[in-house]
């Protein structure tokens, strides 16, 4: 294929332009694409799809899609790129976007041949047993994760190799301790100094961590936890994964080999995230042998998935890594799952049907669904929620067979495992888009015949990473796929529910919420000490909306309660304090007292009555249940409610 080289070609100039160009010469098929960028923001980028490709002599041209950093401009143009002779024989491309006078008509260097550029800032908190160096080595031999991106095109370099570090904001850190969101993306700014700049393709850049386990994950290997902006701060800068997990832990023990091609994995797969790529069950492909599915949840098992495995992305997937629009892929600039090109899907395909069949060809019959957990007011068909009132969903799967099976207790949509779609009174559905992804291994269960349902009740579907998904009052339908049995997504049956329209007191308490993004996070991860002064002032409204008029149905106030409660239960040590603040069982117990209602998750009170056991040192003997215990347990009256300023 004569004619413009392959890699990846760029100006020095402001505005800056970069041009990639793969060339397949066993299919003759060439994609063209590129970015032109001023300081550290997108003007314009476009792709050359290889059917648009027409080819005279050495000049590639067509008509290209251009995605632009603002609305209102045209969606294609003619692409020419023309090979250039240099004086010192450097390989160069002069690019023209465009026809008639005033083209912009650049000329470009070739740089390399991988399409695209990394740099990773890489700690670990000392004291932990690390992979050999070699894994992040591009000059070590056998597989490591520079050549596994190499294999993307994707040049990686750790520069410092794996750095330990023993204090955070001064204080010192177990690495056997486990860590929150909130100290992750401290160590982001204080250990990685993100760039000012994320506009240029030699400013790509990540930041990775290596702890012991993240709170509250379970057996979560590895989280991409930045997925969008706050504060200004950009998103998708940071990731972290967690070795003192039982699945690395039992690994790195009994199977060195395995453990270090599953840390190679989970960084190999945290970053796909970070570079905007999405499960592949998220896109309808859970079939895929690629870095970005889960071989703990692949049909036939983790080991038909590993021996089938070649160390790749999929198509799809390298074709969104090499040629995504800058402002669609590159760390630092869209929100996760935040797309302008149609590259890759976001989300899954059509419901799956009721039967799903084991690995093994075994018919397994299982049924499933997914219902607010507020109940109807009697009289109403469906659950009625004030204008901001908090909505919780429950999903049961049963089993309708005649054999008992294993699945995954993994119901939370942040598990990857289960998407829930929320369709609004305008018509429009949105699917529920956690605002943090976990990956993980699930930990699994067997559902026998005829036997109790396995539930969860405490999926959070107020707002997401999105925003909020009841913000106008009337009828909402609700419908989730789970995909966490062998063969298709097994839908849920739909559940209905309605929101009420607001006071004017309800609606501005509402929209205090949903125009804070700290605000929302901070109601999220369950912390109201990321936005103190603005969860005082939420606190105060709601109870005035409370003195106005009471409604025993409404869970808002609860719900606040039972998060100071959960705040309270979590040691909350960020950058920006010079002391940490350690868990308050006591202070945990008395929000959790005021915070019951019946129409909460059933978390509430189980919270409350392991604090209270705690309190009073009951342990349960051998063989009893928490609901069996010897001695009984009378309700704790609820104290007087502090004031705001006192309450988290």
């Amino acid at each position: 294929m004569p004619g413009v080289a392959a890699g990846f070609y760029a100006t020095t100039a402001d505005p800056y332009a970069q041009v990639r160009v793969e060339r397949d010469v066993r299919q003759f098929r060439t994609t063209v694409s590129g970015d032109i960028l001023r300081s550290d923001e997108a003007i314009v980028s476009f792709l050359l799809r290889p059917e648009a490709v027409v080819q005279t002599g050495d000049v590639i041209g067509g008509t290209a899609e251009l995605f632009w950093s603002e609305a209102g401009f045209p969606t294609t143009a003619q692409v020419q790129l023309t090979p250039v002779a240099t004086q010192d024989g450097t390989e160069a491309v002069s690019v023209q976007l465009g026809t008639g006078p005033g083209a912009p008509s650049l000329t470009l260097v070739r740089q390399d041949r991988s399409l695209r550029r990394l740099s990773l800032v890489m700690h670990a908190i000392k004291g932990l047993a690390l992979p050999n160096p070699s894994l992040v080595d591009a000059n070590a031999a056998g597989e490591t994760l520079p050549t596994v991106m190499k294999a993307a095109s994707i040049e990686v370099a750790v520069p410092a190799g794996i750095q330990t570090r023993s204090e955070l904001s001064s204080r010192a850190l177990d690495p056997q301790r486990i860590v929150n969101p909130a100290e992750l993306e401290a160590m982001l700014r204080e250990w990685g100094s993100p760039p000012a700049s994320v506009g240029l393709a030699d400013d790509w850049w990540l930041h990775v961590v290596f702890a012991g386990r993240l709170e509250g994950g379970r057996d979560v290997l590895g989280i991409m936890y930045d997925t969008q902006s706050q504060n200004a701060d950009p998103p998708r800068q940071g990731l972290a994964v967690f070795l003192n997990t039982k699945t690395l832990s039992d690994f790195r023990q009994t199977d060195p080999v395995a453990w270090r091609r599953h840390v190679l994995f989970t960084l190999a797969h945290e970053i796909g995230h970070a570079l905007n790529l999405p499960h592949c069950a998220e896109r309808n492909a859970p079939a895929a042998l690629s870095w970005m599915n889960n071989p703990f949840t692949f049909a036939g098992g983790s080991e038909a998935f590993w021996s089938g495995f070649k160390d790749r992305f999929d198509d799809d997937e390298l074709c969104f890594l090499c040629h995504a629009p800058h402002i669609d892929i590159a760390p630092g600039t869209s929100n996760y799952a935040v797309r302008q090109s149609r590259l890759i899907a976001g989300s899954g395909g059509p419901p799956g049907g009721l039967v799903a069949l084991a690995a093994s060809g075994a018919p397994v019959r299982a049924a499933a669904a997914l219902t607010p957990v507020k109940r109807c007011a009697k009289g109403q068909p469906v659950p009625l929620y004030r204008f901001g009132e908090p909505v919780f969903l429950k999903f049961t799967l049963a089993n309708l067979g005649e054999a008992r099976f294993p699945y995954p207790k993994s119901f939370d949509p942040s598990d990857g495992l289960l998407t829930v779609t929320v369709t609004r009174p305008d018509g429009r559905s949105r699917t529920l888009r956690p605002a943090m992804a976990l990956c993980q291994h699930h930990p699994e269960a067997w559902l026998e015949p005829g036997g109790e349902p396995a539930s969860f009740d405490g999926i959070f579907a107020s707002f997401d990473a999105d925003g909020p998904l009841f913000d106008l009052p009337g009828r909402y339908r609700v419908t989730a796929r789970f995909a966490g049995l062998p063969g298709p997504p097994l839908a849920a049956a739909p559940a209905t529910l309605r929101v009420l329209h607001p006071t004017r007191a309800e609606e501005i308490a509402a929209v205090t919420v949903w125009d804070d993004p700290g605000l929302m996070r901070a109601i999220y991860l369950r912390q109201p000490l990321l936005a103190l002064d603005r969860w005082q002032e939420l606190v105060e409204r709601y109870e005035a909306i409370a003195r106005d008029g009471a409604d025993p149905d409404d869970t808002t106030a609860a719900f606040l309660r039972y998060t100071a409660a959960l705040g309270w239960m979590q040691r909350f040590a960020p950058a920006s304090r010079k002391r940490a603040r350690e868990p308050d069982p006591e202070k945990a117990r008395e929000h959790l007292r005021a915070g019951q209602h019946p129409q909460l998750p059933s978390g509430a009170a189980g919270k409350l009555r392991r604090l209270e056991d705690d309190a009073s040192g009951v342990t349960a003997e051998p063989g009893l249940s928490r609901r069996s215990r010897a001695r009984p347990r009378r309700a704790s009256p609820a104290p007087p409610a502090p004031s705001a300023r006192s309450r988290r």
